[in-house]
């Protein structure tokens, strides 16, 4: 019977967990129908509710604001929300970090989560998953001597939580694995192993 039981849990477990993040993204998205006005809503128009139809209007409303800011007017008016984001206190400090953060990782020039590296932490002898993030900025160059590169190492099974890290470039190993495959790896707390390449001569 414990085996048996154990069986299910492996079956169901993955699919109930599947479905609730599903669910939660939906909902979350779903929400965008509140822009509309009620007697635009599915739920006038159809007589009931359509699970996923916010989903839909949410990536309209994205793609759409894409196609509008990558003229001339989009980017005019763009400049001039951000200037006016600029001028108020407080919403000017987390609008311009949330702003590179996104850039950076969005861009499709930027460097951040492109490379999965080995490093040691939290102490000698044991080793952990990381990515690259860049390189150190700002003052903190002018403190640290010799090649240094950022890491953003990920806690498990949460990855969106982690540590940022600077350390020796020299001690940061590039691993020949893909960003999905080490992210997989962290999530499943080292069940789910990356098939072994091997070794370069």
């Amino acid at each position: 019977m414990r085996k048996y039981f154990l069986t299910g849990l492996l079956i169901l477990v993955p699919l109930a967990i599947t479905f609730w993040v599903l669910h939660a993204v939906i909902s979350t998205l779903d929400q965008s129908l509140l822009l509309l006005p009620e007697q635009w809503r599915p739920k006038a128009l159809f007589g009931h509710d359509i699970p996923g139809f916010g989903v839909v209007l949410t990536l309209l409303i994205v793609l759409i604001t894409g196609l509008l800011t990558r003229n001339f007017i989009g980017n005019y008016v763009v400049r001039v929300w951000e200037g006016l984001l600029n001028r108020i206190p407080i919403v000017n400090s987390i609008y311009s970090s949330v702003k590179q953060v996104s850039d950076t990782l969005f861009s499709s020039s930027g460097n951040a989560f492109r490379k999965a590296v080995l490093i040691e932490y939290p102490r000698q002898g044991s080793w952990t998953i990381g990515f690259l993030t860049g390189v150190p900025g700002g003052d903190v160059v002018n403190h640290l001597q010799g090649d240094y590169v950022s890491v953003y190492v990920p806690t498990t099974p949460n990855p969106t939580s982690g540590f940022f890290l600077m350390v020796p470039k020299a001690d940061a190993i590039e691993l020949d694995m893909s960003v999905d495959a080490a992210l997989k790896y962290i999530v499943s707390m080292g069940v789910v192993a990356p098939e072994q390449l091997p070794p370069k001569k």
